[in-house]
């Protein structure tokens, strides 16, 4: 439980920093994410698993 709550405290701090200065990260990164759930995650599941 500890650890969830960490984690998440940990995640906000992240963001709240990662967004006042350096919101083009996160863009970059949702869409990686995006990209990699969306694209990626296809292609792997059917060529690997």
């Amino acid at each position: 439980m500890l650890i969830w709550i960490a984690l998440l405290v940990l995640a906000l701090v992240l963001f709240g920093v990662g967004f006042f200065t350096m919101p083009i990260v996160w863009i970059a990164a949702a869409v990686l994410l995006a990209v990699a759930v969306f694209g990626g995650g296809r292609s792997r599941r059917s060529s690997r698993r």
